[in-house]
């Protein structure tokens, strides 16, 4: 996905090694410049705020919880944030998760066993009290 949207200079956040060098090897194989998208290990600090983020489901609901608590700090009240996933590993505490951490959620209809879930956050929002113990 990182590749395709070269165009936007994009943050690639990923925990897999594999998975970064798969763009890079992507990118050169497209004959597109490296730093056209910015690949960072998902320990790193992120830096300002972001209009759009794109997120694939992982499998379980805790690393998602904590992809978005650590995403929080840098959302707007007008950033759009879609999830993506198969529908058979989406249960429906994904979607109370991400509208307790994020926003509003509004669904797609399913495609292909694939579902997009949409949500904007609140603006100015505090975590606090929306954590799980």
């Amino acid at each position: 996905m990182a590749v395709a949207l070269n165009s936007f200079q994009p943050l690639a956040v990923s925990d897999s090694y594999l998975s970064q060098q798969a763009t890079r090897l992507n990118l050169a194989g497209n004959d597109l410049p490296e730093h056209s998208v910015k690949l960072i290990n998902s320990l790193e600090t992120l830096e300002g705020e972001f209009d759009l983020v794109l997120i694939k489901a992982p499998k379980t609901l805790a690393l998602l919880e904590d992809e978005l608590i650590r995403l929080h700090p840098y959302l707007t009240p007008s950033t759009q944030v879609i999830l993506a996933g198969m529908i058979k590993i989406l249960p429906s505490a994904v979607w109370k998760t991400l509208e307790r951490l994020v926003g509003p959620t509004t669904t797609a209809l399913a495609r292909k066993k694939t579902r997009l879930i949409f949500a904007t956050g609140y603006p100015g929002q505090s975590l606090s009290g929306k954590l799980s113990a």
